[in-house]
């Protein structure tokens, strides 16, 4: 089992940002949103805003069940999280990433189920 967790955090993806060409490790991404034409992918050293559909980018993801849906535009890394309050996920950087209203239990659930598995 600790093999495959060694290989998980390795999983990478490339980008394109500011006409470069980034390879961003999933352990590093912290979580990721959407607004217009842009993707914001928020990590360790900042935001990477790379310019692709959200759905493009969840494809790059390849599934990896570590990113959880969150909200509409918007995927968590659940190994970043510390705790959840209320209807906010809160990440071991001290950012807080929201927690749908509707639906909310259900991504709660998914996210334990996560931590159980």
């Amino acid at each position: 089992m600790e093999k495959e967790t060694a290989k998980n955090t390795e999983t990478s993806i490339e980008i394109i940002h500011d006409r470069n060409t980034l390879r961003v490790f999933f352990k590093n991404i912290l979580y990721a949103d959407t607004f217009r034409n842009a993707v914001y992918i928020h990590t360790d050293i900042g935001i990477l805003k790379t310019y692709t559909t959200f759905n493009r980018f969840l494809g790059l993801l390849k599934g990896d069940r570590r990113f959880l849906n969150c909200f509409k535009g918007c995927v968590v890394n659940m190994d970043r999280i510390e705790k959840i309050v209320d209807y906010d996920f809160c990440l071991d950087n001290g950012e807080k990433v929201q927690i749908r209203k509707r639906g909310g239990k259900k991504v709660k659930n998914q996210y334990l189920q996560y931590l159980l598995s």
